[in-house]
């Protein structure tokens, strides 16, 4: 498993989140992990976690998140995000309302 982070992150703009492929993807450092990431790294060289994000007008994904808010500092996210089974064997759990997370008891 993974290192935990000492404390872990409570907003989503921490977490260098990124709109990807045209805007129906949210990526995002994880929130209690450590995973040795530094500024100059690029988004794809640090270990990231990924939720579909649904954006009005635009479908075609099997199960896309809902999200409300302009900003990652006032973006949610609905349902919960589980991160399971990651062959880094990190298993976050929790939500993004109003751009901070909310950390699930079964994160580990």
């Amino acid at each position: 498993m993974k290192p935990q982070r000492a404390k872990r992150l409570e907003r989503l703009v921490d977490a260098h989140p990124k709109l990807e492929h045209d805007g129906t993807w949210l990526s995002f450092d994880c929130p209690i992990h450590l995973n040795d990431a530094t500024e100059e790294m690029s988004p794809e060289e640090r270990a990231s976690h990924w939720c579909r994000v649904a954006i009005p007008l635009r479908g075609g994904h099997e199960r896309p998140w809902d999200h409300t808010g302009d900003s990652f500092e006032t973006m949610t996210v609905s349902p919960s995000i589980a991160r399971r089974g990651g062959a880094d064997g990190c298993e976050w759990h929790g939500f993004i309302r109003d751009g901070r997370f909310e950390h699930c008891g079964d994160s580990r």
